[in-house]
C-alpha cells in the first residue's frame, strides 16, 4: 500500500527516485535490502482500485504499516526497519507494538534529508518544495525516532 502511494504516479516528485531505490534493493544480493511486505488492506485496495480506478482509501498507508507491525513482523529478529510516514499516529502505534528489532520512523521530509546525506537526492529542500507545491498540508517535521534494545537484552 505504501509503495503504491509513494510510486503510482512516477511524474511526482522524488516517485521515480523511490522506485529506483526499492528496485535496487530487491536486486539479489544487494547490499542494502528492501522488503517491501504485502498487506491486506494493500490487496483490499488493489482490488477496489480494478472496479473504481479513481478510489482513495483514507489513512491506507497507515493502517498497512499498522497492520504490517502488528501482524506480519517477527519480534524477535535482527532485521531492522525503516518506516517513512506523514500520519503522526504512526511513531505512538510503534512504540506501543514493544517491537523487539531495530525500528527508525522517520517523516517524509527527514528521510529526504537522510536520502541527501546519502547521496540519493542532491537536495532534500528541492524535493520538498516539489512535494509541497503539489500537497501543501505536507507534514513539515523534520521529525525521527530510533528504538533499539541494549545489548544484553538481545542476548537474553
Amino acid at each position: 500500500m505504501v509503495v503504491f502511494e509513494a510510486t503510482q504516479d512516477l511524474t511526482k516528485p522524488g516517485a521515480q527516485e523511490i522506485q529506483d531505490w526499492l528496485d535496487a534493493g530487491q536486486k539479489p544480493n544487494s547490499n542494502a535490502p528492501v522488503l517491501v511486505a504485502p498487506t491486506e488492506i494493500g490487496r483490499l485496495f488493489a482490488t477496489a482500485r480494478t472496479v473504481d480506478p479513481t478510489a482513495r482509501a483514507k489513512d491506507a498507508g497507515e493502517l498497512a504499516i499498522m497492520q504490517w507491525l502488528g501482524n506480519y513482523v517477527d519480534y524477535h529478529s535482527d532485521a531492522s526497519i525503516l518506516i517513512v510516514y506523514e500520519n503522526g499516529k504512526i511513531p505512538r502505534f510503534v512504540r506501543e507494538t514493544g517491537l523487539d528489532m531495530a525500528t527508525d520512523v522517520l517523516t517524509t521530509r527527514a528521510f529526504l534529508e537522510l536520502a541527501e546525506r546519502r547521496g540519493i537526492v542532491s537536495s532534500a529542500e528541492d524535493y520538498w518544495q516539489r512535494i509541497v507545491d503539489v500537497a501543501p498540508t505536507a507534514n513539515p517535521q523534520v521529525a525521527t525516532m530510533s528504538i533499539r534494545r541494549p545489548k544484553q537484552d538481545r542476548d537474553t
